[in-house]
């Protein structure tokens, strides 16, 4: 990544929602942009954002239910995050 430190693309994903302006809808665009300004060389490949999106969705749904923090809209191409709560801790976990 651009500050030298390891991460999976779980991890790269969850950086990319705290960087910038805090939104509780992320387009795949946004997400993608974001994403090329963690790890701007060798970033992930759009289909491997995308199953990560569809893999974290699925893991979010199975443990929360409908106390869910992310839920990944594969048809509009949008990640939302309908507890903002969550987006605070993000923005602020200290990466």
């Amino acid at each position: 990544m651009s500050d030298g430190k390891d991460g999976d693309i779980y991890h790269v994903i969850l950086r990319a929602l705290a960087l910038a302006e805090p939104l509780l809808a992320f387009p795949y665009a946004e997400i993608k942009k974001r994403i090329g300004q963690i790890v701007p060389f060798d970033s992930p490949r759009g289909v491997d954002i995308s199953e990560a999106l569809e893999q974290i969705h699925h893991r979010v749904l199975e443990k929360l239910g409908e106390d869910r923090v992310l839920e990944w809209d594969a048809e509009k191409e949008t990640l939302n995050i309908p507890d903002p709560y969550f987006l605070y801790y993000m923005r602020w976990a200290g990466w």
